[in-house]
């Protein structure tokens, strides 16, 4: 079994290294001295991690440990991040260790027999999802460019990455709270997904799917962190950022399909989740597809 050593895919002085990556083949069992993070952000495929296989997909981000066994199998064509961190890295950082600590023993699951497993997968979806990814290219976008102090500012990320991750797993964990809002939640994301370029009328949605405008608005909130106007146009901006990777339509276009009236607002909302402007962001896509 091959083992894959720090000193390969870290730089020499750097504690952390990141990645991003596509993958079309499988990458067949392995190990390595250094902690990796692997956060999904297009395609789906199979991850095993000691053992145990997982079904991944857009959202996921898997955690493997030092000397963990690891090998992956992607459906098609994958997108990902790899974050690669060598163990000093809490060290040499202003990190608050207890942080990753309560993030990795959340991640044990408790089952009725008395055994304990671990599931080293935090999956997110909706807003959570795009800030999530928000702050991974904010990662690597100080990794690549390597200016002054960007090693601290990557680590502050990372904090922020694994503080929304323990987030994450607590409100999984909370069992009566999904079990309460999920139905809702279910109804709201398909309703926005089909009709998120419309004008925006919380009132109108409460009606359709048959909730009171003031208890729709409150359980969305407590759910999802975030106003349902918020959530639209979170959406909005996930459905621009695919027409400017996928077609050749003039950003002033898509910000209008996409349900934008104001060209200022498209703006700023684009680079408030992607963190870069949406001529930059499809750049980038025409420089990773050569």
């Amino acid at each position: 079994m091959k083992k894959y050593r720090n000193d390969d895919w870290i730089g020499n002085g750097e504690y952390i290294a990141i990645y991003s990556c596509w993958n079309r083949g499988a990458e067949p069992l392995h190990m390595h001295d250094f902690i990796e993070l692997i956060y999904i952000s297009e395609g789906t495929g199979k991850h095993s991690i000691d053992g145990e296989t997982y079904s991944v997909k857009k959202g996921d981000l898997l955690f493997v440990n030092v000397n963990e066994t690891h090998s992956f199998a992607p459906d098609g064509i994958i997108r990902f991040f790899n974050i690669l961190i060598k163990p000093k890295f809490f060290a040499n950082r202003s990190f608050h260790v207890e942080d990753i600590n309560k993030l990795f023993s959340l991640l044990v699951h408790h089952y009725s027999n008395g055994l304990d497993k671990k599931k080293p997968i935090v999956s997110f979806f909706g807003a959570e999802l795009l800030e999530a990814e928000s702050v991974i290219h904010s990662m690597l976008k100080e990794y690549d460019g390597k200016k002054g102090e960007y090693d601290n500012i990557i680590c502050f990320y990372f904090q922020i990455l694994i503080a929304r991750a323990i987030r994450n797993v607590t409100l999984r964990e909370d069992a009566d709270v999904i079990k309460k809002f999920s139905t809702i939640m279910r109804d709201v994301e398909a309703y926005i997904e089909k009709e998120y370029s419309a004008p925006i009328q919380t009132g109108d949605i409460a009606k359709n799917l048959f909730y009171s405008p003031a208890y729709f608005s409150r359980c969305v909130k407590k759910y999802s962190g975030k106003t349902y106007t918020e959530l639209v146009q979170l959406k909005r901006i996930e459905k621009a950022g695919e027409l400017l990777k996928n077609t050749k339509d003039s950003v002033e276009t898509i910000a209008a399909n996409v349900g934008f009236n104001d060209k200022k607002n498209f703006y700023k909302s684009f680079k408030r989740i992607y963190g870069c402007s949406p001529a930059s962001y499809r750049g980038k896509r025409d420089s990773d597809n050569g």
